[in-house]
């Protein structure tokens, strides 16, 4: 679905507005507490390891991960008021486990979690499902100013999702982010779809996101 940003909003900001002062140390306003990941001279080098560090976020105190530049080279499964941030949109990026099978995703959202300012990028290179983001199997996951691209070389049955919804009832809402699934030209019995709901159903909603490519579809089976 794709809404205006005035919908919702009060649900959606809170952990959105994510006003990070990187000359106080990176904190976050508002975040009880906050990791720093990098690949030198941070709390941890992987944002998984990061994640699963957190073990007490909660409503009334959520965490923030907060990720300096490089190309960190893991899938990524959020976790229930854990928000994590990249400093540098461009410069932050997650390019997925290498050594992963398919199905893969790239990002795994949960309910009451945070994505921001960051990349998420991947050229598949052989037959597989990939997706960007997967919605959670419950509730809402938030993301912000995230681009995310998919790209494939000349493989055969290849299935690129940028964002997807799971079918499960979970939902993602999306600000002012970039969706690519893009099929090379030499691929053969594949697909792309910028923002996927599949057959089963789910909710994605896109807010102010100007840019959604997909090569088989843009959009598959969102409402307008």
């Amino acid at each position: 679905m794709i809404e205006s940003p005035e919908r919702h909003v009060d649900n959606v900001w809170p952990l959105l507005k994510l006003r990070l002062d990187r000359t106080a140390g990176g904190s976050s306003p508002g975040y009880g507490q906050t990791l720093i990941v990098a690949k030198s001279g941070g709390d941890y080098s992987s944002i998984q390891d990061a994640i699963d560090a957190i073990t007490a976020a909660s409503e009334a105190e959520p965490w923030a991960v907060i990720v300096f530049p490089g190309v960190y080279a893991e899938d990524v499964t959020l976790k229930a008021w854990v928000a994590v941030v990249g400093v540098d949109r461009e410069a932050v990026v997650i390019s997925g486990d290498a050594g992963a099978g398919s199905p893969q995703v790239l990002v795994t959202g949960a309910a009451n979690a945070a994505l921001g300012h960051l990349t998420i990028k991947k050229t598949v290179v052989d037959s597989r499902v990939l997706a960007g983001i997967l919605a959670p199997a419950a509730g809402e996951l938030y993301v912000s100013a995230v681009r995310v691209e998919l790209t494939t070389a000349a493989v055969s049955a290849a299935t690129l999702k940028a964002v997807s919804a799971n079918g499960d009832g979970g939902a993602v809402r999306m600000f002012g982010c970039w969706l690519l699934a893009e099929l090379d030209a030499g691929a053969t019995g594949s697909a792309a779809y910028g923002a996927h709901v599949p057959d089963t159903g789910g909710d994605l909603y896109l807010y102010h996101c100007p840019n959604i490519y997909g090569s088989t579809y843009d959009l598959h089976n969102l409402a307008s």
